[in-house]
């Protein structure tokens, strides 16, 4: 791409009904993949089977110090629990404490169905402060969010933001933005491995310098019948963004 330059392609909606041994091998194939799994008091409470799941394949994918990423969505009462409060739920705490590198954490608190109003965003930046060396959290944009995260923005600069208008349901953007400069940007919204390519040349249109972003999808890369996420899918996908991404490289001499 002319400006934007994909660094990372996140493929979520990963939980328990997926083999371990499978999302390693994708990681391992996929090095700037990142796998995002959802995570809430009512999902992944101490002793459930996606806690069990979690910390099983947070072991087996320490042994690969190459391989992609894991991600923690944080959903529900737990992501309003962190910018209320500044507290990270105990059971994250110590999923956190079993890795050995830094790991991203999204707040999905207004896709919860929770709002982000009369929240003082320095109780986060405080957190984000306190877990600079574990966590780099990701804040969602969108219209609900927007004060917040500007505000947010004007404490700290050491969190991602993920523009999704659709908060979270699949829906492309009808416009997309490029508000923060100066911190990593991911764009999110129906995206897939049949329109990354369209969409791709929608987001470089907006970025005005030489920027790295990522992207995200979830709904288009679900299984069929399955609330789970389809790893063939997740692939194509990834193949598809990188292919992009050097297509337009060669075609800009090599910006980057």
């Amino acid at each position: 791409m002319k400006n934007a330059k994909v660094i990372k392609v996140s493929c979520c909606g990963a939980n328990d009904l997926l083999k371990i041994e499978d999302i390693v091998a994708f990681l391992i194939k996929n090095p700037k993949a990142e796998i995002g799994v959802g995570v809430s008091a009512n999902k992944c409470e101490q002793n459930t089977p996606r806690y069990v799941w979690l910390l099983n394949l947070i072991e087996i994918i320490k042994k690969f110090p190459y391989a992609g990423s894991i991600a923690l969505h944080v959903n529900g009462s737990w992501a309003k629990q962190i910018v209320e409060n500044g507290i990270l739920p105990k059971t994250i705490n110590e999923i956190i404490n079993r890795l050995e590198k830094p790991i991203r954490m999204q707040l999905n608190v207004v896709g919860s169905g929770f709002t982000l109003e009369a929240i003082n965003p320095q109780i986060l930046a405080n957190l984000i402060s306190l877990t600079k060396d574990k966590i780099k959290f990701i804040v969602p944009f969108n219209i609900q969010s927007a004060s917040y995260v500007k505000a947010l923005s004007l404490i700290t600069n050491n969190f991602d933001i993920l523009y999704d208008a659709s908060f979270g349901n699949g829906q492309k953007a009808n416009k997309y933005f490029s508000l923060f400069p100066n911190q990593l940007q991911g764009y999110a919204g129906g995206l897939s491995a049949e329109n990354i390519d369209e969409e791709l040349i929608r987001i470089n249109e907006i970025t005005k310098k030489p920027t790295a972003i990522w992207v995200d999808a979830e709904g288009k890369l679900r299984k069929e019948n399955q609330n789970t996420l389809d790893l063939n899918k997740a692939q194509n996908f990834v193949d598809s963004t990188f292919r992009n991404k050097q297509k337009n490289n060669q075609n800009t001499n090599n910006l980057f």
